[in-house]
């Protein structure tokens, strides 16, 4: 029993620290926050102060000491209001985007290295809160904890501070009572954790279902599906009200104890400290900074209850980010192991075993020899796992066992951020930003570097992209979220542009083709001839105008090849290959 309670106070322990490590790794920007706060702390205690010593001057008549206490005042608010000026334009505006830096530059960097196959199970709305919304809220926290921590630190040695000039026995009853609310905030707390954590799951479907009709307006569009998702989106909504439902009474609990508590004692301190005056001779000045203080504490105490219940609620975000970054395996090989040293390009695969579910093989004892400087084509239907394969070859995916050989290096055991200086991986869907041509065109590199013009004047002719030419800001065009200014064509001329100023010698295109039209299809196909001269080249391809001049073609079905050779090979054969090519018409 002794071990669990110490077990699970170690746990709370390493939970705290690990929400308050940005605050030690900006052990700078932390201290100002806490000078920060710390002045905007002391600000209506400072009020409470002067309005006790005026008052008490005012009482023993002391004229000069009554001018003096005016006249500091008025001094101490000119500096106080010239130090929060300052701390604020030099520090305070600082403080959320320093703790944030902190929290991305390990959690992002984190994020790019998770591994492949688990977040391509993830929605997008999913990863969407985990890293942006969940990151900012922590980013808050940590600056709304140095706010509150030093607003009741102050408040609170203040306060006791005065009551104990009263009597000490009432200023250990005060921090008693104070931390007794704080057992009663913590019990009801705990009703409602159950109910917050199920509203925040319907919430991040919620979410997601949002995403998804924002990203499929056009097919909601043309199947007036729009009552559809409505209609579930506002059960979702339904949920998480009964959430809120169940979480009603705690709630009001949580508010209206510490509230009713303290306003009574608020009560009984004002009767007592009025007797005091009337009957035993207490200061008026006692009296209105015990009047202050108490309307000041009840106003912390409000704030504390709001914080609490804040802080515990964002918490919940918090842990569920811990828990998908803990629980998602990193890509161990990234920065790891040896330099891949390019020689030749030669790939192989050697008994290949991968699923993305248990029990569910997708390759099976899977070989294949690809020697250098070819171009190779994957063809057949869709679900005959090409996609994955090639992943396999790039790295974005781990075989279960096998080995992959890239150049007589294992996969492996190179370092996959110096394997990919070397190849060049070309999705169905080309990664895109929304900046300029140039911005995208020269992403991996530094624009600076020397002869970058010449070389994008070049690249333009050979990628067949003279098209840029026609628009009014030529390669300083805005091309929009997914390359939404550009048609279909124009983007995959850019995006072996990009490859070609890249120059890798290993080239992976999936589907490069899978969309155009036949004259487009030939002005892309001259584009990337020119591209694939003294390199390794594999090309996934349905539409076979792209790959019949390739040195080899492979046929899949169902992650197995079942047919290869050159194209006219392959229509000699008369089997799947030149089925296709009947079936593709224009050829």
């Amino acid at each position: 029993m002794i071990k669990k309670v110490e077990m699970k106070k170690r746990k709370k322990v390493e939970i705290l620290k690990r929400f308050l490590n940005p605050l030690f790794e900006n052990p700078k920007t932390t201290f100002q926050s806490v000078i920060f706060y710390g002045i905007w702390a002391i600000w209506p205690l400072m009020h409470i102060y002067f309005a006790q010593k005026i008052v008490w001057n005012i009482e023993a008549k002391n004229k000069e000491e009554f001018f003096f206490s005016v006249w500091l005042y008025f001094w101490v608010l000119f500096f106080y209001y010239l130090s929060g000026y300052l701390t604020r334009f030099w520090w305070h505006n600082n403080n959320i985007s320093f703790f944030r830096k902190t929290i991305h530059n390990f959690y992002i960097d984190k994020f790019v290295k998770l591994s492949n196959t688990q977040t391509e199970k993830i929605g997008t709305g999913k990863l969407i809160s985990i890293i942006g919304t969940w990151m900012d809220i922590w980013a808050v926290m940590l600056n709304k904890v140095l706010e509150f921590f030093m607003k009741i630190t102050f408040t609170i040695i203040f306060t006791v501070y005065i009551i104990s000039v009263v009597n000490i026995w009432a200023s250990i009853i005060f921090i008693i009572l104070y931390v007794l609310m704080h057992i009663i905030w913590e019990y009801f707390n705990k009703k409602t954790l159950i109910h917050r954590r199920k509203r925040q799951d319907f919430w991040n479907i919620y979410n997601w279902n949002l995403v998804k009709i924002l990203m499929s307006k056009f097919e909601i569009l043309q199947t007036g599906q729009i009552g559809r998702e409505l209609k579930n989106i506002n059960k979702i909504n339904d949920n998480m009200f009964n959430c809120s439902q169940k979480m009603a009474t705690p709630l009001n609990w949580f508010y209206y104890i510490p509230s009713i508590f303290i306003n009574l004692v608020k009560i009984g301190m004002f009767l007592f400290l009025g007797y005091g005056v009337i009957l035993w001779d207490f200061s008026m000045a006692l009296f209105v900074a015990m009047f202050w203080i108490m309307t000041l504490m009840n106003n912390v105490i409000i704030n504390s209850m709001t914080f609490y219940w804040e802080f515990t609620k964002n918490f919940t975000k918090i842990e569920k980010m811990w828990d998908f970054f803990d629980e998602t395996k990193e890509i161990e090989w990234y920065e790891k192991g040896k330099e891949f040293k390019y020689k030749s390009g030669d790939i192989e695969l050697k008994n290949i075993y991968f699923s993305y579910e248990e029990n569910k093989n997708i390759f099976e004892d899977f070989s294949l020899k690809l020697p250098w400087k070819k171009i190779y084509a994957f063809v057949w239907n869709s679900g005959s796992w090409k996609s994955t394969l090639v992943k396999l070859i790039a790295g974005y995916l781990k075989q279960d066992s096998g080995e992959i050989i890239i150049d007589n290096q294992k996969l492996k055991e190179i370092s996959l951020k110096s394997y990919y200086k070397n190849i060049w991986y070309l999705t169905q869907e080309p990664s895109v930003f929304d900046w300029s041509i140039l911005d995208n065109l020269t992403y991996w590199i530094w624009k600076s570097e020397k002869n970058i013009d010449e070389k994008i004047k070049e690249i333009i002719k050979k990628a067949k992209c003279e098209f840029i030419y026609d628009f009014k800001d030529w390669i300083n065009t805005e091309i929009g979220e997914k390359w939404i200014r550009l048609s279909w064509w124009q983007r995959q001329r850019l995006a072996i542009a990009k490859i070609m100023l890249k120059d890798p010698k290993i080239i992976i295109l999936d589907e490069p083709t899978s969309a155009l039209d036949s004259f487009s299809e030939e002005k892309i196909t001259k584009a990337m001839n020119n591209l694939f001269s003294w390199r390794t080249v594999i090309v996934i391809a349905h539409r076979l105008q792209t790959v019949k001049h390739a040195d080899k073609i492979f046929v899949f079905e169902n992650g197995k090849i079942v047919e290869e050779g050159n194209h006219n090979d392959l229509v000699k054969q008369n089997r799947i290959y030149n089925k296709m090519l009947e079936l593709q018409s224009g050829f």
